[in-house]
């Protein structure tokens, strides 16, 4: 697995877990197996919790990121599966 932070701290409204963005390559062997954007939540200093991951294939089916990211993470991940 390789991963990137497209921000490099956490983002976090009213009372909410804090949410970090990172997106990821799952590999299998030496082939990429799954690439996608990820938003996990951090609890309460105990662990992080997945709430959305989007796979590249979602992203240029659909470009809902910009329904689920900040924007400026939005722009980043476009630019990634547009590369």
């Amino acid at each position: 697995m390789e991963y990137e932070l497209p921000r490099e701290g956490p983002t976090q409204t009213g009372i909410a877990y804090p949410k970090y963005y990172i997106w990821v390559k799952c590999f299998k062997g030496q082939k990429v197996a799954s690439e996608g954007a990820v938003r996990l939540a951090a609890i309460e200093q105990k662990g992080f919790e997945i709430t959305d991951f989007v796979s590249c294939e979602q992203i240029r089916a659909s470009q809902s990121v910009v329904l689920i990211f900040p924007p400026d993470v939005a722009e980043k991940v476009l630019g990634k599966v547009r590369q």
